[in-house]
């Protein structure tokens, strides 16, 4: 599984860490295992770090997640992707994410992202 998933030290999010080459299979397990974590432990933040990720997913990929993330029962979550560097992809999926009523911000600084994340304005 190129993912790993915990829960931050301080409680206040859930923290994944995506290592390697993710396929829409994976994406989809990241999905429900965020959701049994928000279940379990009443989080709805997350900081997805994605900076040893090797390959991006393709634009559909990247569209479906968006999409995805934006409706039940994800609703109400915040989302705080971090990136070396923020490919145009990236915007993409914050703007479909967004223009959903999705909370999402992809970010190049993890304290700024968490930071965001842990803040109470979008």
């Amino acid at each position: 599984m190129p993912y790993d998933l915990s829960i931050h030290e301080n409680k206040r999010y859930m923290y994944i860490r995506i290592h390697g080459e993710l396929t829409q299979s994976d994406m989809d397990d990241a999905f429900d295992n965020i959701l049994r974590c928000q279940s379990q432990y009443h989080l709805n933040l997350i900081l997805c770090d994605q900076r040893s990720m090797e390959i991006p997913p393709n634009i559909m990929d990247v569209f479906s997640a968006a999409k995805r993330f934006s409706d039940q029962p994800f609703r109400g979550m915040r989302l705080a992707i971090l990136r070396h560097v923020i490919p145009q992809e990236y915007h993409f999926f914050e703007t479909v994410a967004r223009n959903r009523s999705a909370s999402v911000r992809v970010f190049d600084n993890e304290e700024t992202a968490a930071n965001w994340l842990v803040s109470q304005d979008n």
